[in-house]
């Protein structure tokens, strides 16, 4: 009977260790959208060095964009912002006219615009994705990797991580 109870206590140590590990959290936005974490990836406060940088690489448009959550991981800086009384259309205006140039990772359709650059050894993503009708996001991140910023912080592995969810 003592060595049932020990093999049950452990099996439910083990499974309670296994979620926390797991790591897929689920930041709520609005409207009932989540964003997924990833492994690694940390839900921090937006301090200030995390506004600063934001500030710095993404906010300095005539679009208001408000950052509103900061994930942080070892490899990268993940910023949600939520835009402000705009559209898709309009931030994909800013970002041509803010660039100047032509844009070499530049994509956009009605419910995206999608920007990747280079700037001072850094690699920069911009995501602005209309989830419906009521609901657009402002996905950026910032990384000195090539491969992460291919890889992980794509159009297409971004807009997977916001997703319907419970708040």
């Amino acid at each position: 009977m003592r060595n049932l109870l020990f093999v049950l206590l452990s099996m439910f140590l083990f499974s309670c260790f296994n979620k926390t590990v797991d790591n897929n959290i689920d930041i709520p936005l609005y409207n009932g959208y989540v964003f997924k974490l990833s492994n690694g990836e940390i839900f921090t406060d937006s301090n200030t060095s995390a506004r600063k940088i934001y500030e710095k690489y993404f906010n300095k448009k005539a679009i208001q964009i408000p950052l509103f959550k900061h994930i942080k991981h070892s490899e990268y800086d993940l910023f949600v912002g939520i835009p402000v009384n705009t559209s898709i259309d309009e931030i994909s205006k800013t970002v041509i006219e803010k660039h100047n140039i032509p844009l070499k990772n530049y994509k956009n359709d009605n419910n995206f615009c999608y920007n990747q650059y280079n700037s001072e050894d850094l690699y920069i993503t911009e995501l602005a994705i209309k989830v419906d009708e009521k609901s657009l996001f402002y996905i950026s991140a910032i990384t000195s990797s090539k491969i992460i910023a291919d890889s992980i912080l794509n159009n297409l592995e971004l807009s997977r991580r916001i997703v319907k969810g419970k708040v």
